[in-house]
């Protein structure tokens, strides 16, 4: 099956991106309104409220782009907004999709995530493996083959 090649990355979508970056943009854009049209202004504390919002949505920005699950031959790296994990494929003892049940309150949540469960019984989910950025049936049936090709023989 031609589907199962490596490396595999699964990160957040362009378009949601920025709406994360706006929405975390609105405690800062409030508190900077409410100090400037207020009576007195406090010019060191609008440009700190401004060097903290830059700073916030730089940050923001850089950690969702590179954050995300990335597969390879030597097992599967999950980059969060300020760690990283990485899962041995011999480490990983099974990968599999779960349903979401606040997808039933919420249609813009996704119906499914997929999971991968270590060898002590952790459940990890691989962040971005989910129904609202790919097809979890497709994606799930290729990292299962290729866990089961590496999960015994060590990468070279």
């Amino acid at each position: 099956m031609g589907h199962e090649s490596l490396p595999r990355a699964y990160r957040l979508k362009a378009g949601r991106m920025w709406y994360l970056v706006v929405l975390a943009s609105g405690p800062f854009l409030g508190a900077l309104l409410a100090l400037a049209t207020g009576r007195t202004r406090l010019i060191w504390l609008e440009l700190l409220l401004w060097a903290l919002f830059l700073g916030c949505v730089g940050w923001l920005g850089y950690a969702l782009r590179r954050g995300g699950t990335f597969a390879d031959a030597q097992g599967i790296e999950i980059r969060g907004y300020i760690r990283r994990t990485r899962f041995a494929w011999a480490e990983i003892q099974d990968i599999r999709a779960r349903p979401n049940p606040a997808a039933a309150r919420n249609r813009m949540a996704p119906a499914h995530f997929v999971d991968i469960h270590g060898h002590n019984g952790q459940r990890n989910q691989l962040p971005w493996v989910d129904s609202a950025h790919v097809d979890v049936a497709r994606e799930v049936a290729a990292l299962r083959a290729i866990w089961e090709r590496n999960r015994t023989t060590p990468a070279t």
